[in-house]
């Protein structure tokens, strides 16, 4: 395994764990700026889906694209030597 994809598998669960760290202090925040008013609390949620969400959109998306290909595998057909089946009918 190389040296970065190691690392990678190394950094994701304290980068995880500060994500929810981070998820639940926004989550304090919007409770208070909900005490403030309602358009306090908007601003602020707005600031907060850049701050927090965008990052953790970072970090799972590909971990999602993965999984897609993954489920959307196809057997890799052979091109010489090997008769395909209903092919030209």
């Amino acid at each position: 395994m190389s040296t970065s994809r190691s690392l990678r598998f190394w950094l994701l669960p304290p980068l995880l764990a500060a994500m929810v760290l981070a998820l639940g202090l926004a989550v304090i925040l919007l409770l208070q700026g909900f005490k403030a008013g309602t358009p306090e609390s908007l601003m602020l949620a707005w600031i907060l889906a850049f701050v927090v969400l965008l990052p953790l959109a970072l970090l799972l998306l590909p971990l999602a694209t993965r999984l897609a290909a993954a489920l959307r595998h196809h057997p890799i057909i052979p091109l010489v030597g090997v008769k395909i089946p209903g092919v030209g009918q």
